[in-house]
């Protein structure tokens, strides 16, 4: 424990160093909730109102992934566990509307259909516990366009999608990787295997995020305990691994790399296991004397990023950067539930002159690891376990607008 408290104490002194503290009302930026986002009554109640008119839990928001003007919500628990992904459509009055379902077209039992998606502006990947599901995206709609199935040797993850790109994590055979597709109206076309340079057990591929050519990849531990992310660069049809990304000051089992964001230049990764002295008191049920996770920042200098910033959790919240996103001058960090004192759910962060400064929260009452998307100034957090009546978690999405200026 003495060389978890002093590292921490010579880290928080470094970042203070580098980037002098500001008070929050300095920056003129601000966040705020602009609407939400719900299941319909078809998604609690799948085979009409019962005569009791108990809702099912749906999971709704378990995850959510947005490209342009639609936007994808997962319902892993719909029906009992079947699953279901809900699409919303923003309109013409910046208003996100409720226009459609994706159905596992398998329909089983506890398939969890919606378990990871993805979306682009071509296609959406689906996953279940049958398969990866491949979806060619229209005006009409989406399209069912191909199966990947899941073996007891082989399953999948929806990865990420970019511009036609589908970077999709793969274990086989013991095997793990990320394969590289291009998607075609027909389906996707394999291309490559994308691999760390670390032992077998090390987590990649984990966290996935991917924008600018730029493709990071988690691996949570490696073989001294200490977490990694992978910078993959695309070069015509191949995309090259350019550098291994580490904390500045690593400690063994801090799970760097857990999550991972990126966007317009800016980088974040978590590390959600580092330990945080307590100052005064414990935190948690058990007095607990420490608080953890960091968010560092990497930014870009020449042809190499290096780590710009470490923000620290939050007093007494727990596993904070278990979700990031970035994008560009902005930032948003999750922690899996409340803190002693702390309802927050995500914190988001804006770039000033001495680095990025927290602007605001989004928040909720009752929530596990919410899930997040941050693109073109716009916050979209999933909350699965919220509580929207007294007794059932019926689940939310939370819209967020994120501006540069004071209202």
């Amino acid at each position: 424990m003495k060389t978890l408290t002093t590292w921490s104490v010579l880290c928080l002194l470094l970042c203070a160093f580098q980037f002098p503290a500001r008070a929050q009302d300095e920056s003129t930026a601000h966040v705020t909730r602009i609407q939400q986002l719900f299941p319909d009554a078809s998604d609690f109640y799948p085979h009409g109102i019962p005569p009791d008119r108990v809702p099912s839990n749906t999971g709704f928001g378990d995850q959510v992934v947005r490209s342009g003007n639609t936007t994808l919500v997962s319902l892993i628990d719909f029906d009992g566990c079947i699953g279901r992904v809900a699409i919303f459509t923003r309109n013409s009055d910046g208003v996100w509307e409720r226009t459609g379902s994706i159905d596992d077209p398998d329909a089983q039992p506890d398939g969890r259909f919606g378990a990871s998606i993805a979306l682009d502006e071509h296609a959406a990947l689906v996953t279940s516990t049958q398969a990866l599901y491949v979806y060619r995206r229209g005006r009409s709609g989406f399209t069912l366009i191909q199966r990947l199935r899941a073996t007891d040797t082989r399953n999948f993850g929806a990865g990420a999608l970019w511009h036609g790109w589908a970077f999709v994590p793969t274990t086989d055979h013991g095997e793990r990787f990320v394969r590289v597709y291009f998607f075609t109206p027909r389906g996707l076309l394999p291309l490559q295997k994308l691999r760390g340079n670390g032992p077998s057990d090390d987590g990649f591929p984990g966290d996935l995020a991917v924008a600018n050519g730029n493709l990071i990849v988690g691996a949570p531990t490696d073989d001294e305990g200490r977490g990694a992310a992978y910078l993959f660069e695309q070069h015509g049809l191949f995309w090259i691994k350019r550098q291994k990304l580490i904390a500045m000051n690593p400690t063994p089992g801090d799970h760097f790399g857990n999550a991972v964001g990126v966007g317009s230049g800016t980088i974040a990764i978590g590390a959600p296991d580092v330990r945080i002295p307590a100052t005064g008191f414990g935190c948690g049920s058990n007095s607990t004397p420490f608080y953890s996770g960091f968010v560092y920042v990497f930014g870009k200098a020449r042809h190499l990023w290096a780590e710009r910033q470490a923000l620290p959790a939050p007093e007494c919240v727990f596993q904070y950067g278990a979700n990031v996103a970035a994008d560009g001058a902005w930032i948003a960090a999750t922690m899996p539930g409340e803190g002693l004192e702390q309802s927050t759910t995500a914190v988001v962060y804006h770039r000033e002159d001495g680095g990025f400064v927290v602007v605001g929260s989004v928040g909720a009452t009752n929530l596990l690891i919410p899930s997040l998307d941050l693109q073109s100034r716009t916050l979209l957090v999933g909350l699965h376990d919220e509580r929207n009546l007294e007794n059932f978690d019926l689940g939310e999405v939370d819209v967020a607008r994120l501006d540069e200026s004071a209202p």
